[in-house]
């Protein structure tokens, strides 16, 4: 009889733990701080390239870590949607084959936005523009998506429910969600640390290509401070050939520790009185002696001496292409406008059928010299518009600025050639071994 109470004893208590309820509310957002340090490795790396019609594969590797301050200014649909942050570090180790690669964040670049555009965060440095490594380099994961993690009501122990679609496709980093979902549950509450499993199949689209990722973690919450402190997101990753990235598979383990704090100094009101007036998220890029400007939805897919080649993407649509390249065998200042259109009409698998509007001959807003020269014909056999830009200097020191897209594409290219046309500086010597 004894052992009969004992045991239905022990049925009562399990089912109350069983039975057991905690609120995973996140607090109020706005004006919320903490502490994020952030830590990145990739395994099992694969890049697939075509090179001459065959394809190649090569090991890729990476790790990086990153610790800040963060203080949240505004937000939206239980996220957060805009931050100031205070790197104390950031920094990226990438392995591509036998090339490997440092990137990190200069120690005097500590202040940065974060701001959610477009379903995606886009941080900028709000006093000068970001190159593209250090724009790279704060492209990770999405601290102010974590709060879209917590299911905003009263749960108890083993219930599952599916985190909100806006929560997935930020975590996941897409710029579109096609299908797919990440299921939650409450595993264990022990004291104020509520522990919830994740588990999922998402597939998007991120810059044009798919993305198929198997997602599975767990976070843990505090109730007493209603925070979500501390993530471990794990994702296998599919990602086919798009036009401005290799395809590529790899296994990414990322862990968030996410610690709430007081408005600290770096980023209280006096500091920040003044330093957030300008939103300045083009990127610069320098190759030689060249310096130019360009918004971030060009990517940079080639880069060396004399060359630099950029993808523009809308929507994750491929729009048009752009390459920066020298003339050889010609003075680019005794070059008119008439001989230059000639060049280009004869450029290497250009078929060039008529000139769209007159070619014209400006000033940029550096007092430079352009030639410019719009036409149509084909391309490698292909329907195509091309717009020719030779832009020259006084010392002599020029750059061809070609950009190529389809017909149909001309209309959303807009004014973005000539601005990155525009932005175009040649810097003295003594800046460029800076």
């Amino acid at each position: 009889m004894k052992l009969f109470r004992y045991v239905a004893a022990l049925l009562v208590a399990g089912s109350g733990i069983q039975a057991q309820t905690v609120n995973l509310t996140e607090a109020k957002l706005i004006d919320s701080s903490y502490h994020i340090v952030l830590t990145m490795e990739m395994a099992n790396g694969k890049i697939i390239i075509n090179q001459a019609g065959q394809q190649k594969q090569f090991d890729r590797g990476a790790s990086a870590r990153h610790e800040y301050l963060e203080r949240v200014l505004e937000e939206k649909a239980g996220m957060a949607s805009g931050s100031v942050r205070h790197y104390r570090e950031a920094s990226a180790n990438i392995v591509d084959g036998k090339q490997q690669i440092h990137i990190g964040l200069d120690k005097s670049k500590t202040l940065h936005v974060a701001q959610r555009f477009k379903d995606n965060v886009l941080v900028y440095n709000p006093k000068e523009p970001m190159t593209r490594e250090e724009m790279e380099v704060t492209e990770h994961f999405d601290s102010l998506a974590v709060p879209g993690l917590a299911p905003g009501k009263e749960v108890k122990v083993g219930e599952k429910w599916q985190v909100a679609k806006s929560a997935t496709q930020a975590l996941c980093y897409l710029d579109g969600l096609v299908s797919g979902e990440i299921a939650a549950t409450l595993d264990s509450v022990v004291g104020d640390l509520a522990r919830v499993k994740l588990l999922g199949n998402v597939v998007g689209i991120d810059k044009g290509s798919q993305v198929k990722l198997l997602v599975e973690g767990h976070y843990l919450f505090d109730s007493k401070k209603s925070r979500i402190v501390e993530l471990v997101w794990k994702q296998s990753d599919q990602r086919e050939q798009g036009p401005v990235s290799p395809a590529m598979s790899a296994d990414v383990t990322i862990v968030l520790k996410r610690t709430p704090i007081a408005i600290p100094e770096e980023l209280d009101n006096n500091r920040l009185r003044g330093a957030l007036t300008q939103a300045i998220t083009d990127l610069v890029a320098r190759e030689g002696k060249l310096q130019f400007h360009y918004g971030r939805d060009w990517h940079v897919v080639s880069q060396r001496e004399g060359l630099v080649v950029l993808r523009l993407l809308d929507s994750g649509d491929f729009v048009a292409q752009c390459s920066i390249t020298t003339l050889s065998g010609i003075d680019p200042a005794k070059l008119s406008l008439q001989q230059f259109e000639t060049a280009m009409s004869n450029s290497l698998g250009w078929e060039q059928t008529g000139v769209i509007n007159a070619p014209v001959t400006e000033k940029s807003k550096a007092g430079y010299v352009v030639h410019r020269v719009s036409a149509q014909g084909k391309l490698s056999g292909n329907p195509a518009v091309q717009s020719f830009y030779l832009v020259v200097d006084d010392a002599g020191n020029h750059r061809v600025v070609t950009f190529s897209m389809s017909p149909n594409h001309v209309s959303k290219i807009g004014n973005r050639d000539a601005a990155l046309v525009d932005s175009i500086r040649f810097l003295p010597s003594k800046i460029v071994g800076n």
